[in-house]
């Protein structure tokens, strides 16, 4: 886990968005709903939001 979530985190920032679509990964890293407003270093936009909300435990995709 801490290598997965090392590695999401020496991604550029540019880069970061198009990771929301993987869950699997964010998943391996322990990243929770919460971590990605500050990972993405800006704000979570419409598109962020819907990426993570719903795949998230007790919102029942997972």
């Amino acid at each position: 886990m801490l290598a997965a979530r090392a590695e999401l985190m020496a991604l550029p920032v540019d880069r970061r968005c198009a990771v929301l679509a993987d869950p699997d990964r964010l998943r391996a890293a322990g990243m929770t709903w919460e971590s990605p407003a500050g990972w993405l270093q800006g704000p979570m936009d419409a598109a962020a939001w819907e990426a993570v909300l719903d795949r998230w435990p007790g919102r029942g995709r997972w």
